[in-house]
């Protein structure tokens, strides 16, 4: 997998909660990190996005799946399939942080 950084379409960002919208070209990865305060739902639009969650097994959502992803768990998204994937991130109430951390490219390997 190769990293990128997608570049989310803010669609809500209240204090109550944040709606973004990202894209991920085939082969492309997003940076593993955490969020201090706030879970997260991920919800795939389009395409194949594998969710690496610290502690758990990977996991791979079509259309129309949502995977939580609690606060403090590092993670990280990968479309693993052959066409570009587009998915939503829903954070709750709390104040949002995006903590970067380093880990290896592939997808799915243990955090």
């Amino acid at each position: 997998m190769t990293l990128q950084q997608d570049k989310p379409l803010l669609l809500v960002d209240t204090e109550d909660v944040r709606v973004a919208e990202f894209s991920l070209p085939p082969g492309q990865a997003g940076q593993r990190h955490y969020h201090s305060n706030v879970s997260e739902y991920c919800y795939c639009l389009e395409g194949l996005l594998t969710l690496t969650l610290e502690g758990s097994p990977c996991k791979t959502l079509s259309q129309g799946e949502r995977q939580l992803i609690p606060a403090g768990v590092p993670h990280r998204v990968a479309n693993t399939g052959e066409v570009s994937c587009r998915y939503l991130v829903v954070q709750g109430v709390g104040v949002f942080d995006f903590i970067r951390l380093k880990g290896e490219d592939d997808a799915c390997v243990e955090l």
